[in-house]
């Protein structure tokens, strides 16, 4: 996604004779003489798979220099651009100045990717699958909510969504990562988005949990960077407010869920709620403790992805969203989002969007208004949409 292994060629400048002149020389005579010399032969095998062995440490170390050239996506019209340089070096011999096709290159690696304006945030909900993660950029910074799921064969979301996201986007760093709880389809990339991208803070209502992944992770975040959520904690960047509505300091409850940090993010007068996976008892909670306009937004990210858990009559009538968004698995097994979920946002004439039918989501918000969706599965259409 956008980077060259700046280590392939001293890497491979080793490992390709070392393999054509000793391991393929020593496998194929000892696997021709395993018959007739079985003696021989194991001990021409053996000496075989040393030479490997000895070959992965080298290549171990290449790894870990993690030296790459990473490039953003470009934008199209610098692709035509650079075509027209190709043309211009391929011009027949003895035409002047073909030299100058290379400075047709040079946007490719110079134009940035577009960013909001101040005053504007611009959320990607992205797809993860059954999980949840997105994206709040503002003029200066970067906040992550959330970075999916990872599956037991070592599978994550951080990894093959996430982090690549950011870099095609041509964002070096995360300035806070909020991991809303500890449940795995919330949580599961956050070592690989740690170990790959700079993050300047985590915030969590999961802090031994995100502790532990960040001592076994090659980061270099420091532990005085993990912090709790609560209730109250805001900041202001670039003209846009965030702030936390839940968890209080001494909340507490048997299901992580409710423990989610409750995020607002305010535009002057149109907002976005994430909410995690709160579940009833704290969607009354909210409703019970704050004013109206303080928990009103424009966007809501449907709590529990839908679930018949959450998503109570009460809650939408006080959020009063005129769009939702579900982060859902295609066909996955909790079924959500439920039904009878959908028709009562639908009922309350909510415009909504699930993940699993248009991929990533993203929204640019302004006080002038909030844009019409990008949804990457018909912006980006394939055949097999």
């Amino acid at each position: 996604f956008g980077y060259i292994p700046l280590i392939s060629l001293p890497a491979n400048s080793i490992a390709i004779p070392w393999v054509s002149f000793c391991v393929v020389p020593l496998t194929l005579l000892g696997t021709a003489l395993i018959l007739p010399l079985p003696e021989l032969g194991v001990i021409l095998l053996h000496i075989a798979a040393s030479t490997i062995d000895a070959l992965w440490v080298s290549m171990e170390w290449f790894y870990n220099l993690n030296w790459n050239w990473r490039q953003h996506t470009p934008p199209l019209w610098t692709i035509i651009i650079a075509m027209i340089g190709v043309a211009i070096l391929l011009l027949p011999r003895g035409f002047p100045a073909r030299w100058l096709g290379i400075l047709w290159f040079l946007p490719l690696f110079f134009i940035l990717p577009a960013h909001p304006n101040r005053g504007e945030v611009w959320l990607t909900l992205l797809d993860v699958g059954q999980g949840l993660a997105a994206v709040i950029r503002t003029q200066n910074n970067v906040l992550v909510y959330d970075t999916g799921p990872k599956s037991r064969s070592g599978f994550n979301t951080g990894d093959a969504v996430v982090v690549p996201f950011l870099r095609n986007q041509g964002i070096p760093k995360i300035d806070k990562l909020l991991i809303s709880h500890g449940d795995n389809d919330h949580s599961g990339g956050t070592q690989s988005v740690l170990e790959q991208l700079q993050v300047n803070q985590v915030l969590t209502s999961a802090p031994e949990k995100i502790q532990k992944i960040v001592d076994n992770s090659r980061t270099k975040l420091s532990p005085t960077q993990v912090l709790s959520c609560q209730t109250g904690q805001h900041w202001h960047w670039d003209g846009i407010d965030f702030q936390i509505l839940h968890p209080t300091a001494k909340y507490f409850s048997k299901k992580e869920n409710n423990a989610s940090c409750v995020l607002k993010v305010s535009v002057e007068n149109r907002a976005i709620l994430l909410p995690g996976d709160i579940e009833k008892s704290v969607e009354y909670r909210l409703v019970q403790n704050h004013l109206t306009d303080l928990i009103k937004a424009n966007i809501l990210i449907a709590p529990h992805h839908g679930s018949h858990t959450s998503s109570t009559q009460r809650f939408l009538d006080r959020v009063q969203p005129t769009i939702a968004l579900f982060s859902t698995g295609y066909r996955n097994r909790f079924k959500h989002p439920r039904k009878w979920i959908v028709e009562r946002y639908h009922n309350r004439h909510i415009q909504t969007w699930n993940t699993a039918q248009t991929g990533a989501i993203s929204f640019r918000i302004s006080a002038d208004g909030i844009s019409a969706p990008y949804l990457a599965r018909e912006t980006m259409r394939r055949y097999w949409h």
